[in-house]
Order: structure tokens, then sequence, then C-alpha cells
């Protein structure tokens, strides 16, 4: 029947005083002799207490008083190398010079007392499957991958057992050896008597450990049957033979977070947070990583550790514990060996996928006709798993590097190779499924693949596949653009560019356009002319109608900017086209950018007439991502003809729109217009969490503009409180350093408002911020502006809400000074 067994909590695991077993969260780590078992027993049954050596001899060993001998030392020495983490400077068994030694517990339970589980202790998986136990005898089978912490689970519910065996099967090849260990254990005649054996035991539980090796473990189960017999198995596979299968899952984020910093003597707070988040990541919630990254962590830092994770996973390495145990690699190579040539080259074809995979991506890269007989082989053998939210699958823990390592390199190019293929055939569609009615779920679907569509485009590079890698770029600047980072999307750009290069037509086009869109956003509209002037050429040479379109709408923005050419007739040719082809989404584009180049030229109404008939369009398609432009642009036209309630709820909108699809940059300036609106209105906290959540974004995407700008801000909002702004200001715009958008253009011409009121105060400032901003602004406008600065606002260069943010500034100066 089930017992309650003292628990000592080591600082290195848990040790059951009643059978010996150290063990933490990966397993078994040693097993105490009668005699070390009995001395701490002694001495932690008197937590700090001094015992004198003599005492020890008395009453542990039975000798006669006054008997000298060294007994007590080498048993302590013996013991300090089992329990100790370092024997040398012991953490519980302490010496007290010429008196003796005492036990310091870490924490203990006493008699009857109840401890408080630790998050990784699966504490609630031990009751329930206890209960199971229980309640009538059977056969229970735990399988996991290796490192999971299947035995130690083994013999957590030992520990519920007055009377239990355990059987370590790890080193039995076949299954003479395992029956010559069961009857050992059972101290049976053999075979034939197993069954008679656990009889005369009574309510026992026997524990088969470590055994996916044995082709014969289903004939070894069936051979043990008594009344009152619990067999618990613990196997890397799924049990193929009948009794009740019970998957032990790798840690969950919060319990693998919990227990690396506990083992490593770690706090959370002055780490990097996300540092810590992507080792416990890597480490896939398997105990036994996570104890081997922990003692790595006791010789280098949080960050140190991460970068030398897939390079070198060699590095988690303990070779005190069992062969297999040793290592990550060590694990995976045991379950590598008991796989067929079959089931290898299938996790190799896996091993080429990032993150998780779907069915119809597996049977592309597989290459099988049914995917799903391998799949299941290698879910059987633990080294991959179907999650259960979404139904894709993913690799355990480490396998990626590990296999390879190990994979025929033949097996792996090949994958590799149709791995890209099919992420560029779907690549398009998926794209255009953010621009319809399934946004939602589209996106979804991209954050979904996103690593794989970068591994899919890191091979087309590295095969020069311009084709392949244009149709990635369909999927991957959507993303890009919206969630960041700027420096991926710069870089994705650029190689496209590169690749394309010897290219003519619609590809050197397509990434002629992409390069030109981010070299607008980031302030770049010289390089991003000639961009979008080669890609319109070759749009027009393919006869491709939306290359063609999206090209002449992003260059008449640009010409809009720089105040040359022909906007509108750019625009019209990019309409014509849209409803020539029945393409509606460009249609609405180019309405969108008539709106943009009349709200410039003042025409308000007519710009609120054409972002009006846009946004129909555009909601008509279920166009998130435009709808959430267009509502920042009808925020700005809102303000530009006094009502900033209205532009209010349309930069709401905005705000609604992007965060549903997660459009970081739209989100931000969104953010800053609604923190610009509550500042002049006085509501400086409000304006304050409204900037905050820009920041955020602008961090998030790494963006060197939305910082700066979000700076200039917090600078203005720092004037409000009567605070110092000067530094704040200067470094907010070192950040928009040769930047040259319509946000910097308006924190530039703040700065020529506050040099012109210092140097009307003659204030020695004066001269250094002018310096300044001469040497850093692109914009030659800017530049006039501020080699004659002025107490009247330049409003022919700055929005109404530019104008009213530093009127509000400047009148809160009053006669104080900037910094």
């Amino acid at each position: 029947m089930p017992r309650t067994t003292d628990l000592l909590f080591l600082e290195v695991g848990e040790l059951d005083l009643e059978t010996g077993v150290l063990s933490d969260a990966t397993g078994t780590l040693a097993r105490l002799t009668p005699k070390e078992r009995g001395l701490l027993s002694y001495l932690s049954a008197r937590p700090d207490e001094v015992i004198s050596r003599e005492s020890l001899l008395v009453d542990v060993w039975g000798y006669a008083p006054g008997v000298v001998s060294r007994a007590v030392d080498k048993t302590m020495a013996r013991l300090r190398v089992k329990i100790e983490r370092n024997p040398a400077e012991p953490d519980h068994l302490l010496g007290v010079h010429g008196e003796g030694y005492r036990f310091h517990a870490r924490s203990s339970t006493a008699p009857g007392s109840q401890k408080v589980a630790p998050p990784w202790s699966r504490q609630e998986l031990v009751a329930e499957l206890g209960m199971q136990m229980a309640a009538a005898p059977g056969v229970w089978v735990l399988h996991g991958p290796g490192g999971v912490g299947k035995t130690w689970l083994a013999r957590a519910l030992q520990e519920r057992y007055h009377t239990s065996r355990f059987v370590d099967l790890s080193t039995s090849n076949d299954s003479a050896e395992a029956e010559a260990r069961i009857t050992g254990v059972l101290d049976s005649a053999g075979r034939a008597a197993w069954s008679a054996a656990c009889e005369s035991l009574g309510d026992v539980l026997l524990v088969l450990d470590n055994t996916e090796q044995l082709e014969s473990i289903g004939d070894i189960v069936a051979s043990l049957t008594a009344p009152r017999l619990r067999l618990l198995v613990t196997s890397r596979h799924r049990p193929d033979y009948p009794a009740t299968a019970v998957p032990v899952l790798p840690l969950a984020p919060e319990a693998s977070r919990a227990l690396l910093l506990q083992r490593a003597e770690l706090d959370i707070d002055p780490l990097n947070a996300e540092t810590v988040d992507a080792v416990v990541e890597w480490l896939d919630g398997l105990p036994l990583a996570i104890e081997l990254a922990a003692r790595r962590l006791r010789l280098c830092s949080i960050s140190e550790l991460r970068t030398r994770l897939d390079s070198r996973p060699g590095m988690l390495h303990d070779p005190s514990r069992s062969v297999r145990h040793q290592s990550l690699v060590s694990a995976l190579k045991w379950s590598w060996d008991l796989l067929s040539p079959a089931a290898q080259n299938a996790l190799a074809a896996c091993s080429v996928f990032r993150g998780s995979f779907d069915l119809d991506a597996a049977e592309a890269v597989l290459g099988a006709a049914d995917p799903l007989e391998l799949l299941d082989m290698l879910s059987a053998a633990s080294l991959i798993s179907r999650l259960p939210e979404s139904g894709r699958f993913r690799l355990h823990g480490a396998v990626t590097g590990f296999v390879a390592g190990e994979a025929s390199p033949a097996v792996l190019s090949a994958a590799t190779l149709k791995h890209a293929g099919w992420y560029a055939l779907k690549a398009r569609t998926w794209a255009d499924g953010i621009r319809g009615q399934t946004s939602s779920s589209a996106w979804q679907r991209l954050d979904l693949e996103r690593a794989n569509l970068f591994a899919a485009f890191d091979t087309a590079s590295a095969s020069a596949d311009a084709e392949v890698a244009v149709a990635l770029s369909y999927a991957l600047d959507p993303l890009l653009r919206t969630r960041g980072p700027t420096s991926r999307w710069i870089a994705l750009c650029q190689s496209l560019v590169t690749l394309t290069q010897e290219a003519s037509g619609e590809l050197a086009g397509t990434a002629r356009l992409h390069r030109g869109v981010q070299r607008l956003v980031g302030g770049e509209v010289r390089a991003a002319a000639a961009d979008l002037r080669a890609a319109l050429a070759a749009g027009r040479r393919s006869g491709e109608p939306t290359l063609t379109a999206m090209a002449a709408i992003r260059l008449a923005f640009v010409h809009g900017l720089l105040q040359e050419g022909n906007p509108a007739e750019l625009l019209d040719e990019a309409h014509d086209l849209g409803v020539a082809h029945d393409l509606p989404r460009l249609q609405a584009l180019a309405l969108g950018d008539r709106g943009i180049y009349a709200w410039r030229s003042s025409d308000f109404a007519v710009a609120e007439q054409a972002f009006s008939d846009a946004d129909r369009l555009f909601a008509r398609t279920g166009d998130h991502v435009q709808r959430a432009s267009t509502a920042v642009n009808r925020g700005h036209n809102a303000r530009a003809m006094g009502s900033d309630d209205i532009a209010a709820a349309h930069f709401t909108l905005a705000v609604r729109l992007a965060e549903d699809c997660r459009y970081r940059r739209v989100s931000a300036v969104a953010s800053l217009e609604l923190g610009d609106i509550a500042m002049v209105r006085g509501e400086l906290s409000r304006s304050a969490l409204h900037f905050d959540a820009a920041f955020s974004h602008g961090i998030a995407i790494g963006s060197a503009e939305l910082i700066g700008v979000v700076g200039v801000r917090r600078a203005c909002l720092a004037i409000g409180h009567g605070k110092p702004a000067l530094k704040t200001l200067q470094e907010a715009l070192d950040k928009l350093v040769g930047i040259d958008t319509q946000a910097a253009e308006g924190s530039w011409l703040g700065l020529a408002i506050h040099a012109a009121l210092l140097r009307r105060r003659r204030d020695p400032a004066a001269a250094g911020l002018l310096a300044l901003a001469r040497q850093a602004s692109a914009n030659p406008t800017i530049t006039r502006v501020l080699d004659h600065p002025s107490d009247r606002i330049p409003s022919a260069h700055l929005d109404r809400g530019d104008c009213l943010r530093w009127q509000w500034v400047a009148s809160q100066l009053a006669d104080g000074v900037l910094a």
C-alpha cells in the first residue's frame, strides 16, 4: 500500500532517507550505502547541532564509549562526494574544528510535515497516476524523450509504496540480460518464477527502467503477472503492447525557468529576461538539459551560454552522470541508434524545419506518399511531438543540431532544397491572404511559418536562386515591414537586389520595389526614388500590372516629398491598371495616395474623400494593414482641418487595426499622435502612456527613427513638467541623424524653434544646437530654416499637429531655460 516517506531536500536534489536514493529532475544521481544513510539520517534529525565524533561512533556505529576510529571521517568524505555540489566547500555536512560535525539543511520535511512542491516536480502527475495505480493493479508505461525525467517520476511513484522493486535495464541490450536483472531483483528462480515472487511480495510496485532498446519488452511484461502487482515501465518509445501509456511531456516554460535559475543559483531580476527565455526555449523543457545548462552557468553568463548553444550543444556535459545522460548529445545518440535507417532519414528530413511544421509541409519535404507513418515512428520514439493547440509538429530539444552531425549530407541537402521550394510555392498565397477576408488567420499563418520562411530564404541565398528568393520575399517583406526587426528587413531587401542583379523583368523589379519601400520608410528618399524608378521601368517592360502600379504609387509619394515630377500622373496610371485588371487593392492604394497628395497640398476636403473611398475598398477586401495606414492618414488630415476629436477617433481605430495584425510601425505612429493630442490638452500622464507604447514598438522593430521621434516628444513632456530637457532632446535627435522623413522633419523644426528662443536669450547653447542640426539634417528645407531661425513657426513645412506641439512647447518654456 502507499506509504509516506520523509525527503531531505539538498542543493543537488532530493534524498529519500529510507531508500538512500538521491535524485533530481532528470533521475538518480547517487545511492547511499546503509552506513552513509544512517549517518545522514542521524545528523539531519538534529539540524545545526554539533555532534562529536565520539557520539556518532556510539549512536551510529554502535561502538563502545572510548573507542577511537577514523570511520566517521572516512564515511563523511564519501558522503560529501555523493551529496555535495562541491565536497571541498560543503553546503550541508559542515565540520566544526575540534568538536565534530553538524548538518545544515536547505529545506527538509520533518515527519508529518507537508512540503511545498517546486514548479518542476510534476506533483500533479504523480498524484493523478498514483491514484490510478492505487485503484487497481495493471501496467503503466512512462514514455517521453531522453532527459525528460521519466526515471525521476518512477522514483517519485515508488515512494508511495511500502514494498517496491526497481530494475535498471539501461545497460541490458538483449532479453537474456534483462531477464537476468529482473530475476536477481525479484530473488526468483528464473522467468517462470517471476509471478510467484511478485505475488509473495503482496502490494508491490515493480519498476522496469529504461527499456526502449529491448525488442522483447512486450513479452517480458506479459510474463510479469500477480494479483496485486503494479508494473511501471519507462521508455523513450510509446508502448506497442497492452498498457496504459502515460506521455511525460517537457516542462512548461515557467517551470523550466524556475528550475534553471534555482539550480544555477541565479536571480532573474539582474539578468536579461529575454535571454533567459531564449535559453529556456532552446532547452525545450528537458530537465536533463536544464540541469546540464545550470552547471555551465556557474562558469559563464546566461548571454555567453546562449551564444554558444547552437554551435556547441556538446558543452552541456557532466561526466559524473550515467553514460546515456552525460550530455544532450549522448542522450540523443542513444535514441538515434535505436532508429531504423528509414526513420533516421525521416528525422534528418524533419530537421531542416525551423520551429513547427504541418502535415502538408512534412509530405513535401519527406517525399513520402504517406508521411503519417514516418511521423508516427518518430513520435513513438519521442523525437517529435504534435502540438495539441495547433496540430503542428516539432522536433524535441537540440535534435536539429545533433542530426546535422549524424545524418547523410545527401539526405540533408535534398530535404533542404525541397523545404525551400515548398515554402516558396506557398509564400505568395499566404501573403495574398493577409490582404483579404481571411486576414487575421493569414497573419497567424505567417507568424507560425516565420522561422521556416527565413530558413528557406537562407537556402535560396546560399544557392543563388533568385526566383525562389523573390517568391519568399512576398511573405517575408510584409512580416518584417510590420513587425521588424528593421535590420533584418534592410538585409532582406539588399540580398534580393544582389541576387537579382543579373536578372531582368519582374524579378529584378520586385527586388528594387522592396528596397525602395524600405529606403523610403527609413528616410533615404533620394535612394528610394532611384530604386522605385528602376522598379517602375521593369514593371512596364514586363507588363506586370501589380509591380507597375505599386512602383508608380510609391514613386508618386516620393515625388510629392521631393516636390518634383508629376505625382498625379503616376497615381492615375496605377488606378487605371487596377481598373483594367480588376485589382481593387491597387485602386484603393492609388486613391489613398491621392489623399496624401491632396493633404500635402492643403486640399483637406479632397483628401478626406479620397481616404474614405480607399478605406471602403480596403474594408471590402479585409486588408487590415492598409486600413490601419489609411486611418493614420485620416487622423493627420483631421488634425489639419482643426478637429482633434475626429483625429483621435481615427488614430484609435488605427491602433486597434494595427494591433490586430501586429503592424508595429503604424501602431507606433498612431500612438505618437494620440500622445501629441493629449499633451497639448494638458493630459500629460495619458500622453506619457501613448509615448511609452510608441517607444516599445520602436524598440521591437529596431527603428532609430521611431525611437528618436519618441525621444523628442518625451523632451517636450519634460518641459511641460518643468524639468530639464536639453539632454533628452539632443540624445533623441542623435537617433535622427541622416533620416529625412516627415516625423524627423517635425523634430528638426522643433529644434529650430528652441535654438531661436535660446539665441534670443543669448544662451550659448544656441550655437551648439544650430551646428548639430545643420550637420545632421539631410533635408535642404530644414537646413534653410535652421540657418535663419525665427520665433515664427514655418507652417509650410509642418502639419497642424506639429505646429500645435511646438507652440505648446514654446508656451511652456516661458521665461525659463531649456536645460
